[in-house]
């Protein structure tokens, strides 16, 4: 009786032929009649450019795609590589296919100014994701970015871990305050 089907795997795309063959099984099995949803990887999406088209015919309607961050310097900090060019093909590839954009976007990055986190909701709205899901960088526990960012002095709550969620600034960058982090982010989104 199910309607849709979420797949909670971030790694789905981590091998694309995988996800590929996956759809060939689903519209061959005559399961296409769902509506599915995943997440998936922009490099995972643009190397192979037949799974859009396939994923659509398997009933994809909507995906999480991780977009990160179009700045090359927060990039190489969050160790995502050079992606810039894999969003863009990876987001025409989807709407071509008229699959949905839930991206995923984190700001507040130890260099970021409000022009960067600006940079990435326009890059958003310019690419026609359809949907934004932007979190704040938080600092949880028993990470390597925990470790790194309170090096530099740059959390500013520590302790309160109930405001762990990606919502609530718990770090600062080397340019704005927690509370101006969140006065942005806020301000691009009425925008």
């Amino acid at each position: 009786g199910a309607k849709m089907i979420m797949m909670i795997d971030d790694n789905i795309t981590l091998n694309p032929k995988r996800l590929l063959e996956l759809c060939e099984t689903i519209i061959k099995e005559g399961h296409n009649d769902l509506w599915y949803w995943t997440q998936v990887s922009s490099r995972g999406i643009a190397s192979v450019p037949e799974l859009s088209r396939a994923m659509a015919q398997a009933g994809f309607r909507s995906v999480f795609l991780g977009i990160e961050n179009v700045s090359k310097r927060n990039l190489e900090q969050l160790k995502k590589g050079d992606i810039v060019e894999y969003n863009r093909k990876a987001i025409r590839l989807l709407h071509d296919n008229k699959i949905l954009i839930i991206g995923g976007m984190i700001v507040g990055n130890p260099e970021d100014t409000p022009g960067d986190i600006e940079e990435n909701f326009r890059f958003f709205k310019e690419q026609g994701v359809d949907f934004f899901f932007d979190q704040i960088l938080t600092p949880y526990p028993k990470t390597g970015i925990r470790e790194e960012l309170l090096k530099q002095g740059l959390v500013t709550n520590p302790d309160d871990f109930t405001r762990y969620n990606g919502f609530w600034a718990n770090v600062r960058t080397k340019h704005l305050s927690d509370k101006e982090l969140e006065f942005i982010r806020w301000k691009l989104h009425r925008e």
